[in-house]
């Protein structure tokens, strides 16, 4: 069910985003400090290419400790950073799964079509219905 943009299940999340506390960890400090962290590095995910953002190794929920812990933080390519946080922060440290459910949607939690988009409500699966009889000539099942 959703009143929004977000459903029940990610809403939370949502919430967190925006919290003042998070945002406001996010100033120029932060800038001068992730710039001078990525300079002359190379992503950490191994694509080869400089890194030009620093990421938290574990969430920091708005946690300023937590946050500035440079041991809790790696240099990442902005495009191997923006998969890794689009697929909830463990998009890269998680290896595809491959294969479908018996509806024929991806197992892979992080397959495009499993993410969820503003305006799009979470939907369980649908029961897969059932395929109509064969019939054979005459119209006998078979």
């Amino acid at each position: 069910m959703t009143d929004g943009r977000y459903c029940d299940t990610h809403r939370a999340a949502a919430e967190a985003s925006r919290r003042p506390e998070v945002r406001s960890l996010y100033g120029e400090k932060w800038r001068r400090a992730s710039a001078a962290f990525v300079r002359g590095k190379a992503c950490i995910c191994g694509c080869g290419q400089p890194a030009t953002v620093t990421d938290h190794v574990r969430p920091h929920k708005g946690d300023p400790v937590l946050f500035w812990d440079r041991a809790n933080w790696q240099p990442m390519a902005k495009r191997c950073h923006d998969r890794k946080t689009g697929g909830g922060d463990r998009a890269v440290a998680r290896p595809a799964v491959k294969g479908c459910g018996p509806d024929g949607t991806p197992l892979d939690p992080g397959h495009p079509w499993n993410r969820t988009r503003p305006g799009r409500e979470c939907v369980p699966a649908a029961t897969p219905t059932p395929a109509p009889a064969r019939r054979g000539r005459g119209g006998a099942k078979v």
